[in-house]
């Protein structure tokens, strides 16, 4: 879990599909409970990558592993265990555009 996390941290150009890959498996350790350490630090990266990368897979994982580390502090704070309640669905827009007509060579 940290070499990803500081992969993310010192490789933000590196290719779209290698960090929406390490956010994808950094969710399932979020899941799994093995973040729970570093929750903090998770969701500052998690933050830069939803709101300045590029690529639309990163912004979306990024989206929900904020959305599951707020409610996993939120939980935390009211003294109630992590694990016994799921996060509710994150609902959004895609910020990247409609889908399949939404790419660079189309605008």
């Amino acid at each position: 879990a940290c070499a990803l996390l500081r992969n993310l941290a010192e490789n933000s150009e590196s290719d779209g599909d290698i960090r929406a890959s390490a956010f994808h498996s950094l969710l399932r350790l979020l899941e799994a409970g093995h973040l729970d350490d570093h929750l903090e630090g998770f969701r500052e990266q998690a933050l830069a990558g939803q709101y300045r990368d590029q690529d639309r897979y990163v912004t979306a994982y990024a989206a929900e592993a904020v959305h599951r580390i707020d409610h996993r502090l939120d939980l935390r704070r009211e003294g109630k265990d992590v694990t016994s309640v799921r996060a509710p669905p994150l609902i959004r827009w895609c910020t990247h555009g409609n889908g399949w007509g939404s790419s660079k060579s189309d605008s």
